[in-house]
């Protein structure tokens, strides 16, 4: 049954004491959303203006504390922060949003000790980037042993996440997210969450990457974008598609390239995207950290669109002789024609052209070669060229259920 009035006002009033006397930092709501939430929303909305006024009042005006809540809709997200439990969003939040984890159960368990079943270093600090990536922050639970201790393969886990944060902390600490969170087999894939969230657990790999952008309040890293493999690749060549001049990422001339911890490495930037040459020396055992710097670009729209021209002309030169119309998974002529006839109508623009319409002609060739990259081969059992009219239905009796089983006839 309904709770009664009487008892929902006690209720908020013993909450407002307990603010007022013991000033947290945080109101942890393990349910979904506030007290009482869909029978008097009035309750968590008193506690919640309670709270917030309670805080900037005892804080020069400040705000330093937050709520949390799970399963909110977006109105809720506007004045409590969304919590997720174990798990991840599989794009990012325009709101700040928050996971919580633990690495083993909630409670201390002497059989996940036993078993080893704890969440390992490596696990943990490939969450949290994929958090961080997607404006999530990490709330890691380390269970306690009854005697207030933690044991000592906690405390391994906790060694192997302070190796890799010393090292590439900044790419954490005060990072924000960027104009792309990543690329790889997971940013393409869908991970929906179960109710509250329940969807970690990801296999992460070396094709897996996470983007974010510096803390702006930092000289050194302010706009520097930080790009994180999410395990170690093979020594050599590694190319982030994100900084190619056809992808919508794209920020310009890449200055520098920094594996934190190893120092500058050599690196290419051309239609593909910025490739650099990963050592085989590893400064952590996890994840590789690059920090990326651009030059100053003074360039004008004019100028960056014959890049992007100058770029699609020598691919379209580099695989015209791979092009068969009907061989399974090779090139497309006629999609390949398509991506010329882009490509004439971007060579069209004068110099001297508007900067909006310069912008508007490179993102249209941009789009044309991201296209034909993503469906430029010819499909096995499809038609391979480009159809300009059906007349299926003009020119045949029945445009289907056409055989005898079901009713048609032979003449047909």
């Amino acid at each position: 049954r309904l709770p009664s009035q009487a008892y929902k006002q006690k209720f908020q009033n013993r909450v407002l004491e307990l603010i007022n006397d013991y000033d947290p930092d945080m109101i942890y709501f393990d349910d979904t959303a506030m007290p009482f939430y869909g029978c008097d929303d009035q309750v968590g909305k008193n506690i919640l203006q309670h709270y917030y006024n309670h805080s900037a009042a005892e804080h020069d005006g400040k705000q330093q504390v937050v709520v949390t809540g799970k399963q909110l809709n977006d109105q809720q997200k506007g004045y409590m922060l969304w919590d997720v439990e174990r798990g991840i969003p599989d794009r990012p939040q325009e709101a700040y949003w928050q996971t919580c984890t633990c690495i083993g159960d909630w409670h201390y368990s002497q059989s996940v000790y036993n078993n080893s079943g704890y969440k390992s270093g490596a696990t943990v600090i490939r969450m949290l980037i994929d958090v961080v990536s997607k404006n999530g922050n990490l709330l890691l639970s380390i269970p306690v042993k009854g005697n207030g201790t933690i044991d000592s393969k906690e405390r391994k886990v906790l060694a192997d996440i302070k190796a890799w944060l010393d090292i590439n902390g900044e790419s954490i600490y005060g990072s924000r997210p960027w104009k792309t969170f990543g690329e790889g087999p997971l940013a393409e894939a869908a991970n929906p969450m179960t109710a509250q969230g329940f969807n970690e657990g990801q296999a992460y790999s070396a094709q897996d990457v996470r983007y974010v952008v510096g803390d702006f309040k930092s000289p050194q890293t302010d706009g520097a974008i930080y790009a994180t493999i999410m395990a170690w690749p093979a020594a050599g060549p590694f190319t982030f598609k994100a900084f190619s001049i056809a992808e919508p990422s794209y920020t310009g001339e890449v200055e520098r390239v920094t594996l934190l911890g190893g120092g500058d490495v050599e690196f290419t930037q051309d239609i593909n995207g910025l490739t650099v040459q990963v050592p085989s020396t590893k400064p952590n055992d996890i994840a590789p950290v690059f920090r990326i710097t651009f030059r100053l670009d003074d360039r004008t729209a004019y100028e960056v669109l014959q890049g992007l021209i100058n770029g699609v002309e020598s691919f379209i030169q580099s695989v015209a002789t791979q092009s068969q119309p009907y061989n399974t998974g090779k090139l497309s002529p006629a999609k390949l024609d398509q991506l010329r006839e882009a490509l004439a109508k971007a060579k069209g623009v004068n110099i001297g052209t508007p900067d909006d319409l310069c912008i508007a002609a490179r993102e249209e060739l941009a789009a044309a070669y991201r296209l034909f990259l993503s469906d430029g081969v010819n499909k096995g059992g499809a038609f391979n060229g480009v159809i300009e009219a059906n007349l299926t239905t003009q020119y045949l009796i029945e445009a289907s259920d056409f055989t005898r089983s079901a009713g048609g006839n032979s003449n047909r």
